[in-house]
């Protein structure tokens, strides 16, 4: 991910951040998303504020970094259950439009 190293010496103070990736919940449960927290863990000390965080508990459980407290910190679109993007793109939206 080189386009993170510039951003983590930004000061992204007042700048609204929504994580959002795809994956395999089944074939990679432990790292199924992982980039969303590896970003949001990267970005934490830049000031900007991670908005998007939706229920996890629609999805499969998993040790992914993705998830924090019962929550998916982003859009997770998971190749597993493709019948499930559209609803879970549509209430991402709803939330980050109200962020």
């Amino acid at each position: 991910m080189d386009f993170i190293e510039p951003l983590k010496k930004e000061n992204l103070s007042g700048k609204k951040v929504g994580l959002f990736g795809c994956g395999d919940s089944t074939s990679y449960p432990d790292t199924f998303c992982d980039a969303l927290g590896i970003i949001k863990e990267d970005l934490s000390a830049t000031g900007c504020t991670f908005i998007g965080e939706m229920d996890a508990s629609d999805y499969t459980e998993t040790d992914s970094k993705a998830f924090e407290h019962g929550k998916v910190i982003g859009l997770a679109a998971d190749d597993d259950q493709p019948d499930q993007t559209e609803a879970r793109t549509d209430a991402w939206i709803a939330v980050i439009q109200n962020a």
